[in-house]
């Protein structure tokens, strides 16, 4: 994973950047985990997966 993705999606398991997540994120289940394990699912997530995560970011950003 490179630097600049790896940083948007810790990131995103954190909390939303808007700091309010719209209904149905994506993200909303992942980030009701303890940091471990979030911190764990990222590390699995193939380069893929974390493009497939932040598309889903952008599209939220866009409807913003």
């Amino acid at each position: 994973m490179n630097f600049e993705k790896e940083s948007i999606l810790y990131g995103l398991l954190y909390d939303c950047p808007f700091g309010q997540e719209l209904p149905g994120c994506p993200f909303h289940e992942i980030r009701q985990l303890p940091f471990e394990k979030r911190y764990d699912l990222a590390q699995e997530m193939s380069e893929q997966e974390i493009d497939n995560w932040l598309a889903q970011h952008r599209k939220c950003l866009k409807s913003r």
